[in-house]
């Protein structure tokens, strides 16, 4: 049997059908739309035409269902309902039931800081949602040209094309090896520059922090170079090297690692770590629900942690 082309079919029948089969009167079922009765009346004479079936046949003094009407009325039904809980309605997201993978954008050192805690704090109330983490490229917002990344974490530096909200505060700090004798006296300026470094690099751009360095005329001498920031924090601790990288991280491996962190003679300015999200996904409810997550998250972070960081006011 040919299929027939939807395209020449009236789909605004669809509705008219199932209530006639519902009603099995042409009467109730026109006041069941809110239409007139000579309006009904033309949709079963057209929906006869298009099904080459009367519908509704009259026995003694009321209408029954054909056999194909009988057979049609369970698929109507369905497919209208498919149609308005599928399409119509705004999708939801219930975490709990979810087994969702999030993509995520972020250096290495972000994604410990930003994205390790919302996994720790998830387990309980999503436990069948997972995450996948994504090293940034150097054009960072490139990544979102697709469907795969749901948002990305950078520093309020890193111009993105896309909207973007500020997450927390991070600042810049040097480290260096507990038994590194550079550790054990004030640094000065000199000392930077005559001082063994590891430095961070991706396609021969340096942090701005290292740049700041460079612009008050302190040199570094890069010992080391890497564009991984996990990678220079271990290889300071087992030398003699010093390295600038970010506070959060700094501090968290300093309380159980072979680091300490240096005041540095040069103050560094603060600087933000924003949520970017994919323009693709704004009406996605999974990716509004992880946004949330975050917000909450480095909200209450932020608020636990007032008067040890650098405050910031959330944008609204």
């Amino acid at each position: 049997m040919q299929k027939r082309n939807l395209g020449n079919v009236d789909l605004n029948l669809l509705v008219p059908l199932q209530s006639l089969l519902r009603h099995r009167n042409v009467s109730r079922a026109a006041e069941s739309l809110g239409i007139t009765q000579p309006a009904m009346s033309n949709s079963l004479r057209r929906l006869r035409s298009l099904l080459d079936d009367p519908l509704l046949v009259r026995i003694g003094n009321k209408y029954e269902l054909t056999a194909r009407a009988t057979d049609l009325q369970a698929r109507v039904d369905e497919l209208l309902n498919a149609l308005a809980s599928q399409i119509l309605e705004q999708p939801t997201f219930q975490p709990a039931d979810s087994n969702r993978r999030f993509v995520v954008g972020a250096s290495s050192s972000t994604a410990i800081t930003a994205l390790r805690p919302i996994i720790k704090t998830l387990e309980s109330v999503a436990p069948g949602i997972s995450f996948k983490a994504l090293d940034l490229p150097r054009d960072a917002g490139s990544i979102l040209s697709g469907q795969e990344v749901d948002l990305i974490l950078v520093p309020e530096h890193l111009p993105v094309e896309h909207p973007r909200e500020r997450l927390y505060q991070e600042e810049w700090v040097i480290i260096a090896a507990t038994e590194n004798p550079m550790a054990r006296m004030p640094l000065t300026r000199t000392a930077l520059s005559s001082a063994p470094f590891a430095v961070y690099e991706q396609d021969g751009l340096r942090v701005h922090a290292m740049q700041l360095l460079a612009a008050e005329g302190i040199h570094v001498q890069p010992r080391f170079i890497c564009d991984n920031f996990l990678t220079m924090m271990h290889t300071v601790e087992d030398s003699e090297l010093l390295a600038v990288i970010q506070g959060s991280i700094a501090r968290r491996y300093a309380r159980s690692s072979n680091l300490v962190i240096l005041d540095s003679p040069v103050p560094f300015r603060p600087f933000g770590i924003d949520m970017v999200w994919n323009p693709r996904k704004l009406d996605d409810p999974a990716v509004s629900w992880l946004r949330e997550q975050f917000r909450a998250y480095h909200q209450g972070a932020l608020a636990a942690a007032s008067g040890s960081y650098p405050s910031y006011q959330l944008p609204e």
